[in-house]
């Protein structure tokens, strides 16, 4: 085996090792979904509040 063999076989040790599963991936893209609906709905919120309150 070549030293450059060598190396990209380790690369690809190292790699399987940080990417994690797609399971991972799809727990955290769900929680970022989830943040960004509750940011939506929060914003209508304080835009309701804002309209109610300068209608007043």
């Amino acid at each position: 085996m070549t030293n450059t063999q060598r190396q990209t076989r380790y690369l690809y040790s190292l790699v399987k090792v940080t990417i994690p599963p797609i399971e991972q991936y799809e727990r955290l893209i769900t929680i970022i979904a989830r943040s960004q609906v509750h940011r939506e709905k929060m914003e209508l919120r304080d835009k309701d509040h804002n309209e109610k309150w300068t209608k007043a």
